[in-house]
C-alpha cells in the first residue's frame, strides 16, 4: 500500500483506510502510528491522506473511524458538482489539485504549466478540491516545501484562482480559505512522515 503508484488519490486513501483499519482491530495503536507516518512518508502530497491518518490518530476508535472515511468518500459530491459547473458555465481552466492550504493549492506540474500558458489575469480558473484536501497550516508547509523541492509539482495561489468546487458545492476562492478537513496531530509532524512526497502519475522522486 505505502508504495502503490499512480492511482488515484480518492481510491488510494480508501484502500490505506482499510490497511488501517485492520491494523488498528489488532490493537496495534504504536503499529497505527508508525504506519501512517510511512504512508505520509510515500504519498504526503495526497491532502486527504494526512486527513485519514490524522482522524484515525485522534479517534477513540480507530477502526469503526476508518470505515466513516471510506463512507465519507463515497458520498464526497465533488466530482457531481464539477461536473454541472462545467456543463452550465464557462471557465478558462478546471485544475484538480491534490491538497490544498491557507494560501494556495498544490497541482501537477503540467497543469500548473497549462494555468500559465492558456489563462490571463481576468480568466476564471476553477480548482477542484474533493474531500479530505484542504489541510491546516502545520500540514500544508510540509507538503509544499515538499513539492517544491521535487519540482512536478507547483503552488497555484489562491489569488489567482476564481473558485473551488468541493464536497459542499461551488464557492469562491477567498471563501473557502476558511475550510480545513482535519486537525494537527503531533505525531504526525516528525521527519520521518515528510520527505518522500511523490511526483504525480507515479513518480518517484527518490
Amino acid at each position: 500500500m505505502a508504495r502503490a503508484r499512480g492511482v488515484d488519490q480518492s481510491l488510494l486513501v480508501q484502500e490505506a483506510a482499510v490497511a488501517l483499519a485492520d491494523l488498528a482491530v489488532s490493537g496495534d495503536e504504536r503499529g497505527l502510528v508508525l504506519a501512517a507516518r510511512r504512508l505520509l512518508a510515500h504519498h504526503g502530497e495526497a491532502g486527504a491522506m494526512w486527513t485519514l491518518c490524522s482522524r484515525l490518530l485522534q479517534a477513540g476508535d480507530p477502526a469503526r473511524e476508518a470505515w466513516r472515511v471510506i463512507e465519507e468518500i463515497d458520498g464526497d459530491g465533488t466530482a457531481l458538482h464539477a461536473r454541472a459547473y462545467v456543463a452550465h458555465h464557462e471557465a478558462d481552466l478546471v485544475i484538480e489539485a491534490a491538497a490544498g492550504g491557507p494560501d494556495g493549492f498544490l497541482v501537477s506540474g503540467h497543469e500548473g504549466w497549462a494555468m500559465g500558458e492558456r489563462v490571463g489575469p481576468d480568466s476564471m480558473i476553477a480548482v477542484v478540491l474533493p474531500w479530505g484536501r484542504a489541510v491546516p497550516e502545520r500540514y500544508w508547509q510540509i507538503v509544499r516545501s515538499a513539492g517544491d523541492r521535487v519540482g512536478q509539482w507547483t503552488v497555484v495561489p489562491r489569488q489567482g484562482t476564481t473558485l473551488v468546487i468541493g464536497p459542499d458545492g461551488v464557492a469562491p476562492a477567498p471563501v473557502v480559505i476558511q475550510r480545513v478537513d482535519c486537525s494537527v496531530v503531533p505525531d504526525l509532524l516528525i521527519p520521518s512522515a515528510q520527505p518522500g512526497i511523490r511526483g504525480p502519475r507515479g513518480a518517484d522522486p527518490r
